[in-house]
Formats: structure tokens, sequence, C-alpha cells
């Protein structure tokens, strides 16, 4: 009778180890566990990719696209010393340069005779040929791409427009390609709202507004559009900012003569041929005072129609018909503490706002996300707050933001490393996600929420802790494994001496 008491301490023993190093490889398996904010560690160098495209000299992102594809497009400037042309610049999934892309992945294109040029909006049209709008100097100017990056000579002259139809500056902020391809720009001109729509091959649509033009005014004010976007029943919407110069300074005895000027944020909605939707708003247009300075750099439109704008500090949502929407955040309005220059909402209606934050010494790239309902998402990064830092970058900002199919988030920007400002962008993953969902990429450590991002892998980081707890969990499998021959070599040896 003893054979089997010793059969049966064994078989508990064994169990017990078992036991004990199931919980402990789950618990390892914890620690490497992704979480929503975290950097891709599949993209680029610990999740950022930064591109000096013009050796040394100033470069700055302002959009960004996502092919069906899954390669990223950015837009924005390149300087050469004296003046500065468009530039883009597409990545692979993995955040490489595209080599089948312009030369290496970048295209430049010089516009004309001006210093001063950049894309300030881009849109991918449904043949895959990619439409860049912004300005030269004072015109506005439009580029078509073919998929390879060469321009397309079908569209405007050459594959490029401008078109100067003001003798004061203009500017344009804000591109938006309708469901049929049209392409509408917007920005200043003359101090007032201003949008252009021009047909696919680049020539201006005459059956929009006056020959192709649309200018608003609100109240005599210098007023910008620096966001547009179209509704799905193509209605179109123009964000931005009025200038207020209604206040007036109290110089102690008396009232000076002087004003003080603020920003107020402007809205204004038109329909499919250029005319103001009286619908909306106060016959089309619509501002909203916050703070003393508001502006509104970004838009997006929810799938029930309501209307989301971000800028300076503020997050605000519209009813469809223009009304503040009261069960958002206080009565329509969420201050921030970060500086907003883009949004994006998610499928599940999560919204996700991007900008810059200071650290007490300069900025740093800073992501949000928000419930629906304008609360803090704090699932989400530190508390609903993800912060990232490059190294060597003085100043950080993102000024462009996406969402790939896979939920991955893409945030792009500019970096400044002291000398000069360089492409940079960082991938981050969402609830639905993890670092290993698609292949490749260079990454070899994680990123933290709050974390410093460089070109190449400096340091310690989680990553190596990563590796570790990797290591651990592969031993702790060899140890179950073992551990269960060595029970069933026990209990056969147990039951052999029992007969």
């Amino acid at each position: 009778m003893v054979a089997p008491i010793a059969c049966n301490k064994k078989i508990f023993l064994g169990v017990c180890l078992f036991t004990f190093l199931f919980f402990l490889e789950f618990f390892f398996s914890s620690l490497v566990q992704a979480n929503p904010g975290d950097l891709d560690t599949d993209f680029g160098t610990d999740g950022v990719m930064i591109t000096d495209v013009n050796n040394g000299n100033d470069d700055g992102i302002e959009v960004i696209v996502i092919q069906d594809d899954g390669k990223i497009v950015v837009a924005g400037y390149s300087t050469n010393g004296s003046d500065s042309d468009f530039s883009l610049a597409r990545y692979d999934e993995s955040g490489d340069l595209d080599p089948d892309f312009g030369d290496n992945g970048i295209v430049m294109v010089d516009m004309g005779s001006s210093i001063y040029e950049k894309i300030t909006g881009m849109g991918i049209q449904s043949n895959g040929k990619i439409v860049a709008a912004g300005h030269s100097s004072t015109d506005v100017a439009l580029a078509c791409f073919q998929t390879s990056g060469s321009l397309d000579t079908t569209f405007g002259t050459s594959g490029k427009v401008t078109t100067d139809y003001s003798d004061t500056t203009s500017r344009i902020y804000a591109m938006s390609l309708q469901s049929d391809g049209r392409i509408i720009v917007a920005g200043t001109s003359d101090g007032d709202f201003v949008l252009l729509r021009y047909k696919t091959n680049g020539s201006l649509d005459t059956t929009f507004g006056d020959n192709g033009i649309i200018t608003t005014d609100f109240d005599g004010n210098t007023d910008t559009v620096y966001a547009l976007a179209v509704q799905s029943d193509g209605k179109i919407v123009a964000v931005g900012y009025t200038l207020d110069t209604s206040s007036s300074v109290d110089c102690g005895d008396e009232l000076c003569a002087m004003t003080v000027p603020g920003s107020d944020v402007a809205l204004a909605r038109y329909s499919t041929n250029g005319d103001l939707d009286s619908n909306f708003g106060n016959n089309g247009k619509l501002t909203t005072d916050v703070q003393e300075e508001d502006y509104a750099y970004a838009l997006a439109i929810q799938s029930d129609g309501k209307i989301i704008i971000t800028g300076s500090t503020i997050l605000i949502r519209y009813e469809e018909n223009g009304t503040l929407d009261v069960d958002f955040g206080d009565n329509g309005i969420v201050e921030m503490d970060i500086e907003s220059n883009a949004i994006a909402i998610q499928e599940d209606d999560a919204i996700l706002v991007a900008g810059n934050k200071d650290n007490g010494s300069d900025n740093d790239f800073a992501l949000v996300r928000y419930e629906p309902d304008g609360s803090l998402d704090t699932s989400f990064g530190d508390d609903g707050t993800i912060v990232t830092s490059f190294e060597g970058g003085n100043n950080d900002s993102i000024l462009a933001l996406n969402i790939q199919d896979d939920g991955k988030i893409v945030a792009a920007g500019q970096t400044d490393n002291g000398d000069d400002t360089d492409f940079a962008l960082a991938r981050y993953l969402s609830d639905d996600t993890s670092a290993d969902d698609d292949g490749g990429g260079s990454a070899e450590n994680p990123g933290e929420s709050d974390s410093t991002a460089s070109e190449e892998s400096t340091g310690c980081s989680l990553a190596k802790n990563a590796t570790f707890l990797a290591s651990m969990n592969g031993l702790i499998v060899i140890l179950l494994f073992w551990a269960i021959v060595g029970i069933t070599k026990k209990i056969t040896i147990t039951e052999r001496k029992g007969n």
C-alpha cells in the first residue's frame, strides 16, 4: 500500500508545479501585452520615423492620407535655403520610404517663381492619383501625381495649376474631394473665407459660385478657412476663425480708442452649387466665442451628421443644423490642455485629437482620446493622453492625423532638431490592434505613452524588457513540458512498483 501513497504525493506535487508554472506564464504574458496608445514597434524605429527630406533644410508635414494598399502619403513643404517647394513622401506599412515613389520615396515640385510654396491639403482620387493643393506665394496652387509620384500631364499644365484671382494675398489651407472627383480648396482672400472648385482636369468649375469661386464675409472682419469637409449629402462645411475687433480697452481715467483683437470660431455650410445653406446657423454661417482667442484648425463629420471641430485648446460639437450639442462636454464644448491641430473619429465614435503639449521647455507630440460624450477615455495612454518626444527634438508637433483600416493611428507633423525641422511620423496601437498585427519594420523597442523616440534605437527601454519577458515565456513552456514528462514517468514507475 506504500507505492500508491507515493504515487499520490508525486501527482499532487506535479499538479502544484504545473499550476504554478501556468500562472507564472500567464503573469509574464500580461506584462508584455500591448495597450491602446502604445507606439507600434512594427513601424519605423521604436514606432516613429524621421525623414530629412532636403539635406539639412526645413521640412514639415501638413497633411496625411492612406492609400487602399496601406501605404502612407504625407505632404507639406521643403526648403532649399532660399525658398520652399511642394514636398511629398510615401512610406510602406512598416514605415520605410517607398522606393517606387518619386526619388526613393520623395517628391519635390517647384510650382513656379514663388519663394513660398506649401501643400496644405491632399486627397486620393478613385483611380489612385494623388491631388495636392496649397499656395504658391499669393496664388492658389494644385498638382496631380500618378501613383509613381510623377506629375500627371493630363491635369492642368503638365500636372500643375495656379490660380491668381485677387490683387491681395491669398492662402489655401484646406482641400477636399467630392465623390465625383471634383476638387474643393479653401482658405482666405481679401480677408474673407474663400472656396474654389476645380474639375478633375484642373480647370475651374464655373457651375460653382461665381465662375468657380465663393467668398464669405463674417461681419467685415478678417476671416480664414482652415478645414473643409464634404457631408454625405454633398453639402460643404468650412471652418476656421473670424477676427473679433469689437472689444475696447479701459485705460483708467478714460476709454482708449484702441481695440484688442480676439478671434472666434467661424463655420459656414454651402450647398453643392456653392450657395450658403439657410438651414445651417444664421443663414449658413455661425460663430462661437469660447476663449479670448479661438481657432478651428480641423474638422470631422460623425456618422450621424454631427460636426466636430478643434483648434487652439478647444473641442466643439455641433448638431447638423449648427446649434451646439448640449450632450457633448459642457454644453457642446470641451477645453483641453493641449494645442490641437488635427482630429479623427474611430469606428466606435471615439474622438482622437492631436497637436502638441508644452513639457516646460519645448513641445512634444500630443494625442488625446475622448469618449463620444466628450469625456476623456482613461483607457487610452496615460489617463487619455499620449505624449511622444523625439530625441533631439526641441519642438515636436502633430499637424495631421489618420486611422488605418486595422485601427492603428498614424500621426504626422514635424520635429525641430535645433538646426532644422524634419518630417516626423508616429504610429500608435488602438484597442483592437497589437504590434504584430502586420509584419515588417525595423523597430526593436516598443514606445511608452510618455516616451523619447529617435531615428536609431538608443538606451535601455521597455523593448529589452519585452525581449526578456518573451524569453521567460519560452523557458516556462519548456519547464511545463518537462514537468508533464516527469510526472508521467513518476506515475509509470510507481504503478510498476505497485504491480
